[in-house]
């Protein structure tokens, strides 16, 4: 529909949706169409124009440890309860990296104003900014 700059953004208009956040609350059909659009999105492998568009996407991957530095020079100050469980910690760091690479298609920011709730379409995921890829993930609902 239309492209907006302003300043250092760009927004991307690719339709109109015409309603409000979802209703997350127990009564509501709304987190049924949450949980059947995220099956959608994770039940097959993201198209190679997705992957080639997001593939300049920094990982947060990078950002996320710390435990083995603190193994390697924990604090005076630390807990005892983390100081003996920072060989598990830092083991269990080492490990999730590889556990977060995958080929589906991942939103990176997903909550609720994310969200719109079209009166014709449905729940539609909007805010796209965090999106990459990673691993399938199960969606069955709780």
């Amino acid at each position: 529909m239309g492209i907006h700059h302003a300043a250092d953004w760009t927004a991307v208009v690719i339709a109109h949706l015409d309603g409000p956040h979802p209703d997350l609350s127990p009564a509501s059909s709304d987190p049924g169409q949450i949980w059947a659009l995220l099956d959608k999105l994770t039940s097959s492998p993201a198209p190679p124009s997705y992957t080639a568009a997001v593939a300049t996407t920094p990982s947060g991957a990078a950002g996320l440890h710390g435990w083995a530095a603190l193994l390697a020079n924990p604090p005076g100050d630390l807990e005892s309860d983390v100081r003996n469980r920072l060989h598990e910690l830092a083991e269990l760091e080492a490990t999730w990296p590889a556990l977060a690479q995958g080929d589906r298609i991942v939103h990176g920011d997903l909550r609720a104003d994310n969200m719109v709730r079209d009166h014709h379409l449905g729940v539609t995921f909007v805010d796209w900014a965090h999106a990459t890829t990673g691993p399938a993930a199960s969606t069955q609902s709780p």
